[in-house]
């Protein structure tokens, strides 16, 4: 489902008797049972039921969440999965994948339900190999690829990112290197084609606005982007609907 909260109320509080997963589109705090999460642009949460759940948030939050029951026994050998990940350049995708559950639910619920199953597995896998490795991005990049994540429709420079982070350009740049093995600036056009994809084949937002909302206002630009990455032009890129996108993953 879709829902916008912070508009009428900064702060809601639900009790609800089934596991929660949320996509997260905004900035906003999170406390489950008096736990604070910071919740930003490209979180994933995962909640169990029965928690109290309290959110405050920064003004108008978008995100897409479902409610679900687990069937049978518990699993004797639970597998851990993190309460919040941030999912930096992998969200765009696995939101896409959500947002098909979501419009298949009706429709074919037992699909729905394999589906949804794939996506929490992913989540867990995801939490555990954090864990046998140990490892968390630095510090500077999680907040820049929030930055980006949040502010895909405006002019982002290299300098006012590393500023915002608290490191040089060319630190950043390392770092970026090291974690995607491409610049910020090349992480940067990635996630605006893959929002703007995302847009052309799931909205019916005008190409024009589209072009907008991820930051390439030049249409021709845009246009030579987008072609340059499909071969083909918005247009016909939306045209030819979501086959386009599994063509390209296969290549």
């Amino acid at each position: 489902m879709h829902a916008t909260h912070g508009i009428d109320r900064l702060v809601d509080r639900y009790h609800v008797r089934a596991w929660c997963i949320h996509f997260y589109r905004y900035e906003g705090e999170l406390f489950l049972d008096g736990k604070r999460l910071l919740i930003r642009p490209g979180c994933v949460g995962i909640i169990p039921p029965g928690i109290q759940q309290e959110y405050r948030y920064k003004g108008r939050s978008e995100h897409l969440f479902a409610h679900f029951l687990l069937r049978g026994s518990p699993d004797p050998e639970p597998v851990p999965i993190a309460a919040m990940q941030d999912m930096g350049r992998d969200f765009a995708g696995l939101a896409q994948r959500f947002e098909h559950v979501i419009r298949i639910r009706d429709a074919h619920p037992a699909r729905a339900e394999a589906r949804l199953w794939d996506i929490l597995w992913e989540l867990s896998e995801r939490t555990t190999r954090a864990s046998d490795r140990g490892e968390r991005r630095h510090t500077a990049v999680e907040h820049t690829c929030r930055i980006i994540q949040s502010r895909l429709s405006e002019p982002l420079s290299v300098r006012e990112l590393a500023r915002s982070a608290g490191v040089s350009p060319a630190h950043l740049t390392r770092l970026f290197r090291n974690d995607f093995s491409e610049t910020v600036t090349g992480y940067v056009r990635k996630c605006r084609v893959e929002r703007a994809v995302h847009l052309l084949l799931y909205s019916d937002m005008p190409v024009k606005q589209v072009a907008c909302d991820v930051g390439i206002p030049d249409l021709q630009l845009f246009n030579k982007t987008i072609r340059r990455t499909f071969g083909l032009a918005p247009r016909v890129l939306r045209a030819r609907g979501p086959t386009v996108r599994s063509e390209r993953s296969e290549l």
